[in-house]
């Protein structure tokens, strides 16, 4: 009943908003709805195809790749290429494909979560494409922000491993061949889950302009902020325009980077609803986005230590033309990868 009430009062109030301040939730609605067309379908729909082929040969040996990432992650080490696939791709590929391998037998609960706490990221394709080249004109930056990001997160799985060690890690052996995904069903998983997150980046920019309307925030570096709690893509976006030192604009986009936003969580909720443990989830990405935003400050100087000034007449192609051209790329490094490990595996 209660959970009846809240439902309707939410509507009420975005219906309500919608109504009242039509043109500003409208513009908001409609920039989130480029920029998921322009950025995240090119950088994401391909490795959610790709990801349905791939073959992953599980196992734990008593090789040193095992131990360590055993010691350091819970986890054997053929499970780090889901760390990568999930750096390469961005949210919730990670999740998704986590959620996956649960559900053919290959990997426990406990092992999913623990996968859960650091290989769900932002992509080095919106980080490129998107966050460096269309928002901030600094390509410069996009080594930064993805140097913050995998460390932020390779240290929360770290102390998520101390916090909630497995006692006995194993790999579940499934006891019938697995059957591979078809070219078909690749595209329509992929069509279900891109449509997915484009509804909750739309959804959630429309809360965050609802809330805006209510409080009177005068500060632009609090609504851009806050922005970035609820939907990341927007909040990334108002950041690069504030008229603030770069230090303090990118330690802040490289913390929200990190958590994600709401609707992110929204859209692993959706595809990882039978592994997830919303609480430690939800702590493992705060704790990446704090390590963030205090490593970017302690980093920053290192990355921008000479200020280079680069004037170019020449006009460059569209964020779109550098999404499909990355995305492309890496999914055929991604595949040649995959193909080289799972040799060595054989081997």
């Amino acid at each position: 009943m209660k959970k009846n009430i809240f439902k309707l009062i939410v509507s009420f109030f975005i219906i309500a908003n919608i109504i009242l301040f039509t043109d500003r939730i409208t513009i908001s609605a409609y920039n989130t709805l480029m920029l998921w067309f322009n950025t995240v379908i090119p950088s994401l729909f391909p490795f959610m195809i790709i990801s349905s082929w791939l073959d992953f040969n599980i196992s734990i040996t008593d090789n040193i790749a095992d131990k360590i990432c055993i010691k350091l992650f819970g986890i054997p080490s053929s499970l780090m290429l889901v760390f990568v696939i999930g750096l390469l791709s961005g949210y919730p590929l990670g999740a998704k494909i986590t959620a996956e391998l649960y559900r053919r037998k290959q990997i426990s609960k406990s092992t999913a979560q623990q996968l859960l706490s650091f290989c769900n990221n932002c992509g080095i394709v919106f980080i490129i494409s998107a966050v460096s080249s269309s928002m901030l004109k600094d390509r410069q930056a996009a080594v930064f922000f993805i140097s913050i990001t995998v460390f932020s997160a390779l240290l929360t799985g770290f102390i998520h491993n101390l916090l909630f060690p497995q006692d006995n890690i194993k790999v579940i052996a499934p006891k019938t061949a697995l059957s591979h995904t078809s070219f078909n069903s690749a595209i329509s998983s992929a069509i279900g889950t891109i449509l997915t997150v484009g509804s909750c980046m739309i959804f959630f920019s429309v809360i965050s302009e609802s809330v805006f309307s209510l409080l009177p925030l005068k500060s632009d570096i609090s609504k851009a902020f806050i922005s970035g709690i609820f939907e990341f893509t927007r909040g990334v976006k108002l950041i690069s325009v504030l008229n603030y030192g770069n230090k303090l604009k990118y330690s802040m986009i490289a913390c929200i980077l990190s958590w994600g936003g709401i609707s992110v969580h929204l859209q692993t909720a959706a595809v990882a609803y039978d592994v997830l443990s919303i609480p430690k989830y939800i702590f493992c990405k705060a704790l990446s986005a704090v390590t963030a935003f205090i490593t970017a400050q302690a980093l920053y100087d290192v990355f921008f230590a000479k200020e280079i000034i680069a004037v170019s007449t020449i006009s460059s192609p569209t964020p779109v033309v550098h999404s499909w051209a990355l995305s492309t790329a890496l999914c055929v490094l991604l595949l040649i990868t995959n193909k080289a490990f799972r040799h060595t595996k054989m081997g």
